[in-house]
């Protein structure tokens, strides 16, 4: 047998208690993360076990509570909402009532190991573009299951810098219109109604509401008194966008002929548009006059004999509380302008001439 003298049993006693020391000190200095910090780019890498799962589905309207409100952030022209995918914070994702289906972050998509299911194509701003579908157990706001089984995984990081901030994915039209719900832009929340007690706004005027290729469009009426359909579009920045060739058919419907041009970027790629600003358009129970509006060439707007089809952004909705009722084609709009707004909304008798200006209608229970 090996002897071992009391001076290596001292060394070997010393060289244990310094590695311990070593371990305890790289534990105790060990920054702590900040979650909440880094969902805005990532997801946290949480277990499924660790997030509490929703308590209210989707898939179950009639088992709602009366009203289930979901807080959201605004940022910029946009409006977000965190969420959980199968049980795990994978940040924020854009709530675009402009998007026909729900899409994931490609980054995302591979950090979760979500598995590939199919692949679909998406017209976007400036075109249609190819995507991969990814499975997914759940996708979740606040306490409610939207009840979805796959997402597109599409890219976008290309969306950050004009955003402002990293997005992780997209909640669409297609995973609100179950129930009756609420964009209520000056609470910042999204509220979901309970179908078989869901009651109109009393302080709110109706109007038709159009779902047309999965998306949610009302009508407006411009100065020279054609009816115009407009896409109610969250995702948008821009207050108002029309069709170039509305704007070439009819050139006497602007204050200005041209003021500048710019490029509008969305799924797709990028598009180029003009500025200027629109002389009137009653819409939602207002009247606007002098609306900032873009032209621009994209294959989500139409043009033609039978229907012509723009969009409003959010410097415009931004003013609303807004619930849509899907299921019954109407849309309930409370004139509640944001005083945070950076155009200048007065009322017309104090509106001076380069302002957009705003006279409320009665309401309309047409």
């Amino acid at each position: 047998m090996k002897s071992v003298t009391r001076f290596e049993k001292y060394r070997y006693a010393y060289a244990l208690l310094t590695i311990v020391c070593l371990m305890l000190s790289a534990c105790v200095g060990a920054p702590e993360s900040d979650s909440k910090t880094r969902a805005i780019t990532y997801a946290s890498p949480k277990s499924k076990t660790q997030t509490p799962s929703a308590k209210h589905s989707l898939a179950k309207p009639d088992e709602l509570p009366k009203k289930v409100a979901v807080p959201f952030r605004t940022h910029g022209e946009h409006i977000f909402v965190s969420t959980d995918l199968e049980g795990r914070n994978a940040g924020l994702f854009l709530l675009d009532t402009g998007a026909a289906i729900d899409a994931i972050g490609m980054g995302i998509a591979g950090r979760f190991n979500l598995p590939e299911t199919g692949s679909g194509t998406a017209m976007g701003i400036a075109g249609p573009e190819a995507f991969k579908f990814r499975e997914v157990d759940s996708v979740e706001i606040g306490n409610i299951d939207l009840d979805r089984s796959k997402l597109a995984a599409i890219n976008l990081t290309r969306f950050a810098k004009s955003m402002g901030v990293t997005i992780n994915g997209v909640i669409g039209y297609s995973s609100l219109r179950a129930v009756p719900f609420t964009l209520d832009y000056p609470n910042n929340q999204l509220v979901f109604h309970r179908p078989t007690d869901f009651i109109a706004p009393t302080t709110a005027s109706r109007h038709p509401l159009l779902v047309r290729r999965g998306l949610p469009l009302v009508k407006a009426e411009i100065e020279n008194g054609k009816t115009i359909w407009l896409i109610v579009d969250s995702g948008a920045d821009q207050e108002l966008t029309l069709p170039m060739s509305y704007l070439q058919r009819y050139p006497d419907i602007v204050s200005v002929p041209m003021s500048g041009a710019g490029q509008s970027a969305g799924v797709g790629g990028k598009i180029r548009n003009m500025r200027t600003w629109l002389k009137k358009m009653d819409i939602l129970g207002v009247e606007l006059v002098n609306v900032p509006v873009s032209f621009e060439s994209s294959p989500t707007l139409q043009h033609n004999d039978k229907i012509v089809v723009g969009r409003i952004g959010h410097r415009l909705l931004e003013n609303f509380s807004l619930t849509f009722d899907t299921s019954n084609r109407h849309i309930y709009a409370d004139w509640q302008p944001n005083a945070r707004n950076e155009l200048a909304i007065t009322q017309t008798q104090h509106a001076q001439p380069s302002a957009l200006s705003v006279k409320v209608k009665p309401q309309s229970r047409n």
